[in-house]
């Protein structure tokens, strides 16, 4: 949508219109609702005063039209995705340049920011009970992945408070991006299997990802909801030690698990 927002109910007859008109050229980006009204997100090229080049924005208006509060701020990509989505711990705005995760309330306080990684950009949001999932593209590798070679897909899910529960990076070696996102939960009506609610996502990959067939294709996943125990850290006998006794007594990093799993087995590997 470009310059307009318009409202619609499901037998298609309009309810309200609205022009924004936040700048000379202003781009929509995201769009949705909640009990209190409905979120739009997008940007405007006007300064603000700060560092950037444009202005981003989140409006929200009631179910009657009224214009409720906005909030502005600079990023320096105009061109860039913002979405949008609400739950029940408020609205949540992606950011497609840095890779934030924002959180505002019901009357436009930003209760916390979250930074998904070094390289990551935010494409696409969901909310299903009380979490959030969060789809894009990274260049690199996010905390705890691995990259794959060019841009990358992923996906990450957080609590209501913030706190990231899990995180998933994959690609072909070419670059990949994930476009869109949907908790498998509120697809499927039910737990996926293997437990928990799974992410849903669709995206673009210029490559041939495992299990695919076919190189530079669209593509549809599904991620199983359960998370990776943490990468454990070496302890003892410290890397790249000499001298040290043929029957050595190994030690890693406490065990831990994002999901509460319990430590089954650890396996290692000795190199000379």
């Amino acid at each position: 949508l470009r310059n307009s927002l318009l409202w619609t109910s499901i037998p298609g007859n309009e309810l309200w219109w609205r022009d924004l008109e936040m700048g000379s050229i202003d781009t929509f980006w995201g769009v949705c609702g909640d009990a209190g009204g409905v979120y739009v997100s997008g940007n405007a090229p006007h300064d603000t005063g700060g560092p950037g080049t444009d202005s981003r924005f989140l409006c929200k208006y009631d179910a009657d039209n009224n214009w409720l509060w906005t909030r502005e701020f600079d990023w320096d990509d105009g061109s860039a995705a913002s979405p949008v989505c609400a739950g029940p711990g408020g609205v949540y705005l992606g950011d497609g340049v840095s890779g934030a995760l924002r959180n505002y309330d019901a009357v436009g306080g930003e209760a916390w920011t979250r930074q998904v990684g070094d390289g990551a950009r935010v494409l696409a949001l969901a909310s299903h009970g009380g979490d959030i999932y969060v789809a894009g593209v990274v260049s690199g590798a996010l905390p705890g992945q691995s990259s794959q070679g060019g841009d990358d897909a992923f996906a990450a899910r957080y609590d209501a408070a913030g706190n990231q529960v899990w995180a998933r990076q994959f690609g072909s070696g070419a670059d990949d991006a994930a476009t869109g996102v949907a908790a498998a939960a509120a697809v499927t009506g039910g737990a996926t299997a293997g437990g928990g609610s799974g992410v849903c996502l669709s995206g673009n990959t210029g490559g041939a990802l495992p299990g695919a067939e076919g190189t530079g294709q669209a593509f549809s996943a599904l991620l199983a909801a359960n998370a990776y125990p943490d990468r454990p850290v070496n302890a003892s006998p410290a890397g790249g030690e000499s001298g040290v006794i043929l029957t050595p007594a190994l030690a890693a990093s406490a065990f831990a698990d994002a999901d509460g799993d319990g430590h089954a087995a650890s396996r290692w590997q000795v190199r000379t």
